[in-house]
């Protein structure tokens, strides 16, 4: 749904504009690992360290940049702007 809104079918939108330290996805990281993950970690060792890891496996998927490859943008459309 979150595409369709941003860069959809027949909306006539013509940019898009995204800060790298965006995160995309249908939930929250942490609150999809919690949801998605709850027996593995009940069950883990140490259920700190599993949740870092899970949360840091699912975090790659999120970035604005695999995104912007997801949905074909060219790199001429991705600017990257330095802190100040």
């Amino acid at each position: 749904m979150g595409a369709v809104a941003m860069y959809g079918h027949l909306s006539g939108q013509v940019l898009t504009l995204v800060w790298p330290s965006g995160e995309f996805g249908a939930l929250p990281v942490e609150g999809g690992v919690s949801a998605g993950h709850r027996s593995a970690l009940e069950t883990a060792e140490e259920e700190s360290r599993k949740r870092a890891e899970l949360e840091n496996y699912y975090k790659q998927f999120g970035s604005p940049f695999s995104i912007a490859e997801t949905f074909n943008f060219d790199d001429s459309s991705i600017h990257v702007i330095p802190d100040r």
